[in-house]
């Protein structure tokens, strides 16, 4: 299946087709997914954030992150995390590292995730500064 074949599918199909990628874990169609989660039709938008973990690699961490800083909607936001979390992997902990200076919020969720000093000290300064600004 190419991404011609969702393309030109109808909704209905693209769900369905969105939903085999996810539950076969086909890490080789994520761009493919990735697409459609721009499409203007909000089913097949949301199916397609909803498959995005589970076709993620370690190879998807730059694409994944530009998606991240883009996204304001919650939802959406969560399944990106997901999938930054599925795709971490050795060699992305330096990227996800180096996007949290730009997108603390949005990655403070995904640092417990990474094996890496560096994540842990952030979440936990990350910890007490919220726990300071509370107690004001």
């Amino acid at each position: 299946m190419g991404s011609t074949k969702i393309e030109l599918a109808q909704s209905k199909n693209k769900i369905a087709l969105l939903e085999i990628l996810a539950t076969r874990r086909a890490v080789n169609y994520f761009d493919v997914v990735a697409k459609e989660t721009t499409s203007s039709e909000a089913l097949v938008k949301e199916a397609a954030f909803n498959a995005l973990p589970n076709v993620s690699s370690g190879s998807n961490i730059n694409t994944l992150l530009a998606m991240l800083s883009r996204t304001e909607n919650s939802n959406e936001l969560k399944a990106i995390q997901s999938a930054i979390i599925s795709a971490i992997d050795k060699n992305t902990a330096g990227l996800i590292n180096e996007a949290y200076a730009n997108q603390k919020v949005k990655l403070l969720p995904v640092l417990p995730y990474i094996n890496d000093s560096g994540a842990l000290e952030k979440v936990v300064t990350s910890f007490i500064k919220a726990t300071r600004t509370k107690r004001k």
